[in-house]
């Protein structure tokens, strides 16, 4: 039986009170960690996409919407029947056609256009795709890790975890938005002039940056950071206070077409203006590059660099949702168990096999866990699995 849950400030005690009733090994965060869980199944690859950035942008994702358009509109089928704001679904899903549809004309170029043809192609209404393409700006709940190797070699690892609202399955004690998003992530690879630029993972529907890799220059993650201006940049951006902010995806693609260092990333990534606060996760191709970027939205208030670690005897960055200067919230903490689990691993035995065992340790790997992606900017090696976490399992 799936519960819909009303957005509104009850969702949170609701939310708790499905953690509460998850069984209680869910909730122990004392870990066994994972030994031998890498490799996954071959099943769990995603399948692999090519996005040709020489076509035009209304066609770039065609073909994938076209493929993908049954998948789209179950993801969406599950909000028609919640309330929002004491309003059925799919009333409001209408409304959103009819006001987020002209908003396709203040999103940047090329991002628009390649949102446009994914609603020719998908037979999404238009509203519904620039809400998806805003909407994940704001709520992200992941894991990212960038380790350093007793050879100098420095890798990143994330799990990105999805889907918090709006149902819960409590007869299979699931997210139905995770379940639904699954089945449309893909593997993509950015070319251009016939050769690979960037490779990234996305939700077909989405066409901004959350996980991405640029061979020999560098690779980024994004982790939601729950600060007071949590939702207030997208608020500004909708009644035009703030039109030079950046969306965070679409930034991030701009970077992965245009920057040449990790040096000139890092830099971009510390200044620029965005809707919402955020962590960046970075890692570079040398020994030692690497970083966590606190964000507000003006301005970085951390930078957390991997060389500083490793100074102080540490081999690694670990990165959730909370600063890491603070302790985590009893409620959410997945930094201790992976803290845990990088240390038994230790520089010696790190590599992409022990890296993706952290990060398929429950509770770091999680109900809402949908991918792990492992990432070598350095040699160009990039492997990404569909995740699942049956029961026990903790809800996030």
């Amino acid at each position: 039986m799936a519960v819909r849950f009303s957005l509104t400030p009850a969702l949170l005690l609701l939310a708790a009170l499905a953690a509460l009733s998850a069984p209680a090994a869910a909730l122990n965060r004392t870990v066994t960690c994972e030994t031998d869980a890498y490799p996954p199944p071959a099943s769990r690859a995603l399948p692999a996409a090519v996005v040709d950035l020489d076509l035009e942008p209304i066609a770039r994702w065609q073909a994938l919407g076209k493929q993908y358009s049954a998948e789209l509109k179950s993801l969406l089928d599950i909000v028609y029947d919640v309330p929002i704001l004491g309003r059925d679904g799919r009333e409001v899903l209408e409304w959103i056609d009819k006001e987020f549809g002209p908003l396709d004309q203040r999103l940047p170029q090329p991002y628009a256009d390649e949102v446009r043809g994914l609603s020719q192609a998908s037979g999404v209404p238009l509203g519904e795709l620039v809400l998806i393409n805003i909407f994940y700006e704001i709520f992200t709940v992941c894991t990212s890790i960038v380790a350093q190797d007793a050879n100098g070699h420095v890798m990143h690892g994330r799990n990105l975890d999805f889907g918090l609202f709006p149902a819960y399955n409590w007869t299979d004690h699931q997210w139905e938005l995770t379940q639904k998003l699954r089945p449309l992530m893909v593997d993509v690879a950015f070319e251009q002039n016939g050769k690979l630029l960037f490779r990234s993972v996305h939700f077909i529907g989405y066409v901004g940056v959350l996980s991405a890799m640029k061979p020999g220059v560098f690779s980024v993650t994004v982790d939601d950071r729950f600060d007071y201006q949590f939702d207030i940049g997208l608020l500004e951006w909708l009644l035009h206070l703030t039109p030079r902010a950046q969306f965070i995806g679409f930034f991030l693609r701009d970077q992965m077409l245009h920057a040449t260092s990790y040096e000139g990333a890092l830099t971009a990534l510390n200044n620029t203006r965005l809707i919402a606060p955020v962590y960046f996760i970075m890692s570079g191709p040398k020994a030692g590059q690497g970083a966590v970027i606190a964000r507000e939205k003006k301005e970085s208030v951390d930078v957390w660099p991997l060389q500083q670690q490793l100074s102080a005897g540490s081999f690694y960055l670990l990165e959730t949702n909370y600063d890491h200067w603070e302790q985590p919230p009893f409620f959410d903490n997945r930094r201790d168990p992976g803290m845990q689990c990088m240390n038994e691993t230790g520089a010696q035995n790190i590599n992409f096999g022990t890296l993706y065992n952290v990060l398929d340790t429950k509770p770091v790997r999680n109900q809402l866990t949908t991918y792990t992606v492992l990432m070598s900017v350095a040699t160009g090696d990039w492997e990404v699995y569909m995740q699942f976490c049956d029961k026990p399992c903790a809800p996030w």
